[in-house]
């Protein structure tokens, strides 16, 4: 059993229905949330996934909305479904989608994870962050922790958060607001 511990589904992309941003991805022990403008990746472990629920659920995905029904429940994995349990009893049974089935959802993965991978620190002078992107990830970030860690790619490029702790099983790219001008 295990309960998500954070509003993942606050993350997800807003508007079109059939949008890949508006899943929330299980992919290699890793979960993938992403509204655009933000992603996060996190290990399925920070939750309290078991290896098993790692298993059952990899390569799978879901939609914001049925993540919203399901967050902070207890899920018991069923084979290709989840269960809810409220006082031990079982109320609503959702199939899973695949997430390979979500147009575009396998190509947000490699996206997300190409990121995070070919990150560079390079010395730059300002970028300009939408501070409701540090409030949001402050609300899906698991790890407890007084503050982040910004990591900056460019004025144009990425920057990376981690929370202050040593950790690698949990972090976000924002991408930057793009300056016009002068500041006054």
């Amino acid at each position: 059993m295990a309960k998500i511990k954070s509003p993942l589904n606050l993350l997800c992309g807003k508007g079109k229905v059939t949008n890949q941003t508006h899943y929330i991805y299980f992919h290699q022990e890793n979960i993938y949330v992403s509204n655009g403008n933000v992603a996060i990746k996190q290990r399925m472990e920070l939750h309290g996934f078991t290896k098993a629920d790692m298993r059952n659920l990899d390569g799978i995905c879901i939609h914001k909305d049925v993540f919203k029904i399901i967050k902070n429940k207890e899920m018991s994995m069923g084979l290709g479904s989840i269960t809810i349990e409220i006082l031990g009893l079982s109320i609503i049974r959702i199939p899973f989608l695949p997430t390979y089935e979500v147009h575009g959802g396998k190509q947000l993965i490699k996206q997300i994870d190409k990121s995070f991978d070919t990150f560079e620190m390079v010395k730059t002078s300002e970028v300009a962050i939408n501070p409701d992107y540090i409030t949001l990830l402050r609300k899906v970030m698991v790890t407890e922790s007084s503050g982040f860690t910004f990591r900056f790619n460019e004025a144009t490029g990425g920057v990376l958060v981690t929370p202050n702790k040593s950790n690698l099983k949990e972090h976000a790219m924002i991408t930057p607001l793009v300056i016009t001008g002068e500041l006054c």
